[in-house]
């Protein structure tokens, strides 16, 4: 959907722009340029970037193989 109608800029290309390293708000205006002309799509854009951020966060932080480092799975111990 289009989240910045000035500049034609998509929730999927904010989604993208975070997963290629930007992280911050003026770092998503500078390489996207959402919300510098009439700044409607401010709240919009924090909130895509928040969501995005906070599960890279989330996959980052979870086990390797997708399953709890346990004994007896022959991985504990290497």
């Amino acid at each position: 959907m289009f989240v910045c109608l000035c500049k034609s800029i998509t929730d999927h290309e904010i989604r993208a722009a975070v997963d290629g390293g930007v992280t911050s708000f003026e770092q998503m205006q500078d390489r996207l340029e959402v919300s510098t002309v009439c700044g409607s799509c401010t709240c919009e854009v924090k909130k895509i970037m928040q969501k995005r951020l906070e599960k890279e966060v989330a996959q980052s932080e979870a086990p390797a193989f997708g399953f709890p480092n346990q004994t007896g799975l022959g991985i504990a111990g290497l």
